[in-house]
């Protein structure tokens, strides 16, 4: 067996999908993430208002991309719906193939602009809201090493060294190439 990485950008500007295939190049699922999910995608809103829009069309073309390059059987397997918060629109079934999400997702069963536009009206709460700005990575990595030191000192050499304190955003820009593939 063998995993194929597809860029497939929307959920996030560097989200992958994973095609699995037999020795003989066949595929016989794909591992969608927060893509393609069962009649649905995944929320386009997590890194901010600034990029959903872009997300959300670039998220469309993932759809459009993965039903493009792989065969009617493949089962799709995501990991996000089934109520997640990630999810953009509610999600049914807890199986499927790409031939039956070509009947019934909304990002192929739309056209373009169509999907964005009622995703985008669909999207309540904000993610921002959910997921909360308070801590970029950096500063959530100190906050942990300053729990552990605290508890367990003796397993350190010395004090964890604070980060420098970052923009709330800097830690969601996204790749030059991401803007590319929206277009």
């Amino acid at each position: 067996m063998r995993l194929r990485a597809i860029h497939t950008p929307g959920h996030t500007h560097h989200h992958l999908s994973y095609a699995l295939q037999t020795p003989t190049g066949d595929t016989e699922a794909v591992f969608t993430g927060g893509s393609l999910l069962y009649a649905s995608t995944g929320r386009t809103d997590l890194l901010g208002p600034e990029h959903t829009d872009a997300l959300t069309h670039a998220q469309y073309r993932s759809v459009q991309r993965l039903a493009r390059e792989l065969p009617d059987a493949a089962r799709v397997m995501p990991t996000h719906g089934f109520g997640s918060f990630c999810s953009a629109t509610p999600t049914s079934g807890d199986e499927s193939t790409i031939a039956e999400q070509r009947q019934v997702n909304p990002a192929l069963t739309q056209d373009e602009q169509a999907f964005v536009d009622e995703l985008i009206a669909g999207l309540h709460p904000p993610a921002d809201v959910h997921h909360g700005r308070a801590h970029t990575v950096r500063e959530q990595r100190a906050i942990v090493l300053d729990i552990a030191y605290d508890a367990h000192p003796d397993r350190f050499v010395s004090k964890p060294p604070q980060p420098p304190k970052l923009p709330t955003n800097s830690w969601i820009n996204p790749p030059a190439e991401t803007e590319a593939i929206a277009q």
